[in-house]
C-alpha cells in the first residue's frame, strides 16, 4: 500500500508542477489539493501512534496551500488587519505568512532542539525538509512580491511536496526510535 500512495503523492506533485510552470493554474485546483492528503495517508499508514502536532500539522499546511489556490481578495483580508504592522511587506498574503508561519516555527522548534541535542538520520531530514519547504515559500513570495510575475514555476510544487515529505519521513523515524526504545523496556522487565 505504501508504495502506491508513494507513486500517487510524486505523480500529483509533478502534475501540479507541470501545470504551474506551463502556466495552467486552472487544473493545479485538481492536484494541489491532493498533495498533503496523500501526504497525509502515507503518515497514517506508516504510524503506528499518530501524533495530533503533526495531525495539526498536516491541517495547517493544507489549509495554507488551499488559501494559495483561492486568490482571495483584499475584502477577505481586511479582518487580518491587525498584522499591518508585523506584515506590511506580505500584502494580501498576510494569512499566508501567519499559516506558514506558525507552521514552519513549530517544526523548525523542533529540529533545532533535537538537531542540537543529537545529530542524527531523522534530525538530518527534519533540518532538510524544513529547509526545501522553507525555499519553496521564499520563491514562492518572490513570485508574488518582488518579481509580479510566475519566475520560479516549476520548482516551487516539488519543493512544497517534497519538503513536507521529508519532514514526514523524519517524524516517523522518532516515531520508529520511541517505539523501539519502549519495546527494549517493555522486554527487559519482563
Amino acid at each position: 500500500m505504501k508504495p502506491l500512495v508513494l507513486t500517487f503523492f510524486f505523480l500529483i506533485t509533478f502534475l501540479d508542477s507541470y501545470f504551474y510552470g506551463q502556466g495552467l493554474e486552472e487544473y493545479q485546483f485538481y492536484f494541489e489539493p491532493l498533495i498533503i492528503p496523500s501526504i497525509l495517508i502515507y503518515y497514517l499508514i506508516s504510524s503506528r501512534k499518530k501524533n495530533p502536532l503533526i495531525l495539526l500539522a498536516f491541517l495547517f499546511v493544507w489549509v495554507g496551500d488551499l488559501l494559495l489556490l483561492i486568490e482571495l481578495s483584499h475584502v477577505f483580508l481586511q479582518w487580518a488587519v491587525f498584522l499591518n504592522h508585523v506584515y506590511t511587506s506580505l500584502g494580501d498574503m498576510k494569512i499566508h505568512g501567519i499559516v506558514y508561519g506558525l507552521t514552519l516555527s513549530a517544526f523548525g522548534s523542533i529540529a533545532i532542539m533535537e538537531l542540537l541535542r543529537k545529530v542524527s538520520r531523522k534530525n538530518f531530514l527534519l533540518i532538510l525538509g524544513l529547509l526545501v519547504f522553507s525555499v519553496r515559500d521564499v520563491f514562492l513570495t518572490y513570485n508574488k512580491k518582488y518579481f509580479n510575475e510566475d519566475v520560479f514555476t516549476f520548482s516551487i510544487p516539488i519543493l512544497h511536496g517534497i519538503g513536507f515529505f521529508i519532514i514526514i519521513k523524519a517524524m516517523l523515524y522518532f516515531e520508529q526510535e520511541i517505539n523501539s526504545s519502549y519495546n527494549r523496556r517493555s522486554y527487559i522487565k519482563i
